[in-house]
């Protein structure tokens, strides 16, 4: 079954050749998953009719509940501060471990067949935007919090499922270590929020007021953060 890769997501299609039709149609069926409906053509260019219309499937797909493929292989494309990046996988036997170069154009994978699974590939992802969140998010909280005079007490960076960040009742930020596939400026709306947390404990009039003071345009940023999926 063909695929192509799309924001970090790899959208498997079945191509269902009529020849008798004039142009191809994309169809989304539950069970089914997207079909491609054409005159025979060339898998390449059967590619691009997919990623043309790939925003749209994924949108079909998920209203129809049906999963979509994340599995990092080569060819994907990985997030990082707003950007998708290709993945290449090298393979290395001479290696004991999974390692992930980021030379800013790719991820590069170097492992050995043996450690070849997905779940050392998540791991190994994981551990990256773990190191990169600290690294490039750590300071600009503090800044944030220095131009704000919004305190807080103590920053952790931790993988959660469902949400970008929390701040908790004594003012320790938890931020999602995925918050650092995100462009610059929604990070630093997110932390706006959080550190906002830390005078209003909920999302009153008082808190948005709060938000706004410090950061005029947060509608449009807080409509595009929850758009985006973890």
């Amino acid at each position: 079954m063909p695929g192509i890769s799309y924001k970090s997501q790899i959208i498997t299609y079945t191509f269902e050749q009529k020849s008798g039709l004039k142009n191809h149609y994309i169809i989304i069926k539950k069970g089914k998953g997207v079909i491609l409906r054409g005159r025979p053509i060339p898998e390449e260019q059967a590619n691009k009719l997919i990623l043309k219309k790939a925003p749209w499937i994924l949108k079909k797909l998920e209203q129809l509940g049906t999963e979509v493929n994340t599995d990092i292989v080569k060819g994907s494309q990985m997030p990082y501060l707003g950007s998708d990046y290709e993945v290449e996988i090298i393979r290395n036997e001479a290696l004991k471990k999974v390692v992930l170069a980021f030379t800013g154009s790719t991820f590069r994978l170097s492992l050995p067949e043996a450690l070849h699974t997905q779940e050392n590939l998540q791991k190994t992802f994981d551990a990256f935007y773990r190191a990169k969140a600290k690294e490039v998010i750590t300071p600009r909280v503090q800044e944030w919090s220095q131009r704000t005079g919004l305190p807080f007490a103590k920053l952790t960076f931790k993988k959660m499922k469902t949400r970008w960040g929390s701040c908790s009742f004594v003012n320790n930020i938890n931020l999602n270590i995925y918050a650092v596939k995100l462009p610059l400026p929604l990070i630093d709306y997110l932390i706006v929020h959080e550190l906002a947390h830390t005078r209003v404990k909920n999302h009153s009039k008082v808190f948005w007021a709060e938000v706004a003071r410090h950061m005029p345009g947060w509608r449009a940023l807080d409509k595009e953060l929850r758009r985006l999926r973890l």
